[in-house]
């Protein structure tokens, strides 16, 4: 009966230690004919450790009693097993005819893996390579690729998940300087991509997870008790789990709305990436602290891979402006004049308006002018004209009001005018109402690469010890 054993390396008297019980493990060694009093010689290698039970073995099964009978015990405590593992290192044992295997658990193996990929891309001063999910149409990447790039860190798009065309379009078209000619394309939903080790090593995952079962106004129309009733996104951090556990990256970047923080969808994330081996990282960022006059915050978790020689820490990353000192007057279009047919009044909404305040609801349309320096969240079905949302007051009409156009939505999120062109205003409204407050993350992939850029240094002295 084949056994497999994944435990740690332990430690006993300062020196690295195997030890196989004979009250937890004795059957499991009977089983394979190993029994108390056998001799074995152990082969070490590079990679592992074997251990081969014949007449001339130079060592002996020892025992240790359990009840009146006594099992088989085998203790390896040597300074050998220090010079083939890392202290604490999870180990694969496997018992089968009479021969045990020692070795590194393919989870070290695959971390190596991906912390020699980024160091090497570093050193070497190549582009880093990202897998991108939940596309939508890049606000997120663009904003990494533009704070790594700031820091010094070329990269580009290895490949690139997301289920809406248009919004695929719209990235490919107007976001050249993240895709090359090898960049994958993937449209589809995530749950449908299958992923496999075999695929290229990605340095870095950014996933835009969707926040439709996990912001208020998501799980309110939706009615959901909770994130992951959600019929479509709920699952979806399943799916991106299963992405990175594939496809290996050194660094995970991950954003959702705050609320997410309190889903069990989130709980589960942290655990399986630490269980994956990443240090987390995650704080709550507003687009004001970084340039945007939207007062919209939202969660960004960054997982590093446990072993690079990276001093991070989010929280030391400050705000690069003064929140409420930007007004709406320095965005707006000039050109749409008091006489515009952009301004509407909107009759169906003044009528709920009223009928919300006889009703006792307290819900009143939000109007701001060109002096005002905050906007409330602008969403993805902006363009919609909804009650909820923020619409511009007519500069002598108070009748009268507008919707921001999508250029005017950009700027307000601080996202490059240049990501929404030749697509409609609806498409355009979509894009960044599911988007990030641009700043915000192109900050924090700066403050992200100028730590990675660290790896350069210690590798340099590691080289010349």
């Amino acid at each position: 009966m084949p056994t497999i054993i994944n435990r740690n390396l332990g430690l006993n008297r300062g020196l690295p230690r195997v030890y196989l019980d004979g009250v937890q493990n004795g059957y499991k060694l009977i089983n394979e004919n190993i029994n108390v009093g056998d001799s074995f010689s152990c082969k070490f290698s590079d990679k592992a450790i074997h251990l081969i039970f014949s007449d001339d073995g130079d060592r002996i099964v020892s025992r240790r009693k359990k009840g009146d009978t006594y099992l088989p015990l085998i203790d390896i405590n040597s300074q050998e097993l220090e010079n083939i593992f890392d202290e604490g290192a999870l180990l694969r044992i496997t018992i089968k005819n009479r021969v045990i295997v020692i070795k590194e658990h393919q989870q070290n193996a695959k971390i190596e893996k991906r912390n020699r990929a980024l160091t090497n891309k570093i050193i070497n001063g190549e582009a880093i390579t990202i897998a991108s999910l939940c596309h939508g149409g890049g606000v997120l990447d663009r904003a990494i690729h533009s704070g790594l790039q700031k820091a010094g860190i070329k990269s580009k798009l290895g490949m690139a998940v997301e289920i809406e065309p248009a919004y695929l379009e719209s990235s490919i078209r107007n976001n050249t300087m993240l895709w090359h000619s090898d960049s994958i394309v993937i449209q589809s939903a995530i749950e449908d991509v299958t992923f496999s080790e075999k695929s290229e090593q990605y340095q870095l995952l950014s996933v835009g997870l969707p926040c439709l079962g996990a912001s208020k106004a998501g799980r309110s129309k939706g009615k959901l008790t909770f994130a992951e009733d959600h019929d479509t996104a709920g699952a979806i951090f399943f799916y991106a789990l299963n992405a990175i556990n594939y496809l290996n990256p050194a660094i995970v970047i991950i954003e959702n709305v705050v609320d997410y923080e309190k889903t069990a969808s989130f709980s589960v994330i942290k655990l399986v990436l630490n269980k994956l081996g990443y240090e987390l990282h995650y704080r709550e960022l507003n687009g004001m602290d970084f340039g945007a006059i939207e007062n919209r915050n939202r969660m960004c978790l960054i997982a590093i891979s446990k072993g690079l020689d990276i001093d991070f820490d989010i929280d030391s990353l400050n705000p690069t402006t003064i929140a409420g000192t930007k007004p709406l007057n320095s965005i707006i279009d000039t050109s749409i004049g008091p006489d515009s047919d952009k301004w509407r009044s909107f009759d169906y909404l003044v009528a709920k308006e009223i009928s919300d305040k006889k009703a006792g609801k307290g819900f009143g349309r939000l109007m701001v002018t060109p002096e005002d320096t905050k906007v409330g969240v602008i969403g993805r079905g902006y363009a919609k004209c909804r009650s909820s949302e923020t619409f511009l007051k007519h500069p002598s009409d108070e009748s009268l009001s507008r919707i921001f156009t999508a250029e005017e939505h950009s700027k307000i999120k601080g996202v490059p005018v240049d990501l929404i062109h030749g697509i409609s205003e609806t498409v355009a409204h979509q894009i960044l109402g599911q988007g990030v407050t641009f700043g915000c993350f192109e900050s924090m992939a700066m403050h992200l690469g100028n730590s990675i850029n660290q790896l350069k240094g210690e590798i340099e002295i590691k080289l010349c010890a």
